[in-house]
């Protein structure tokens, strides 16, 4: 059975993730951590690990360390860096420092982060970089209103309560009831 680390440090992501395991690897033995200390020891603990899917800004990683870390003691893991602060400039950096795939967090709809992960697995070297590369992709969460689409996409970009309630002109505080309404709708 193949098995997946997510490396994930945002607990409605990781979790969504790990819910939708089954869609996005298939039949596989899913582990998923929140940091790179507890990633690099789940990789020790149930090596070898198949695919790697990783969020380059956790605890305990700066910049492209924690992906070259990670790439040192699991050299043929497949690793996908999923990120949300994206920057265009990473993903050469990201491949050169042993990333199999580079895709940022905003432009998948889960079915077709599924389609993604899989080329990646089988070898095809994938980074979407621009807008263009990513056109008809869907970008709505099923089961999700307009307003909590919105706001889990700016968590997925990594924005904290207080940075979304600025950007969408609001209070902390509905920020808050909004992200708890998105963690009960994923069973989180």
């Amino acid at each position: 059975m193949k098995k997946v680390l997510i490396v994930e440090d945002e607990h409605i992501t990781r979790e969504m993730l790990v819910q939708s395991g089954r869609i996005l690897f298939g039949d596989a033995e899913i582990h998923s951590t929140a940091n790179l200390p507890d990633a690099l020891q789940v990789i020790d603990q149930y090596r070898p690990i198949d695919t790697i899917l990783l969020d380059l800004r956790i605890p305990g990683a700066v910049g492209m360390g924690g992906l070259r870390e990670i790439r040192k003691v699991a050299p043929t893991s497949c690793i996908i860096v999923w990120t949300g602060s994206f920057v265009p400039e990473d993903a050469p950096y990201a491949m050169s420092a042993g990333a199999n795939g580079f895709l940022p967090k905003t432009k998948f709809h889960l079915s077709d982060l599924a389609d993604a992960i899989s080329e990646i697995e089988q070898g095809k070297k994938l980074t979407f970089v621009d807008a263009d590369s990513s056109a008809g992709i869907r970008r709505t969460y099923t089961g999700l209103s307009p307003r909590e689409n919105e706001v889990y996409e700016l968590v997925c970009r990594g924005l904290g309560t207080q940075e979304i309630a600025r950007q969408l002109e609001t209070s902390d505080r509905y920020i808050k009831q909004v992200r708890q309404q998105i963690r009960s709708k994923l069973g989180t």
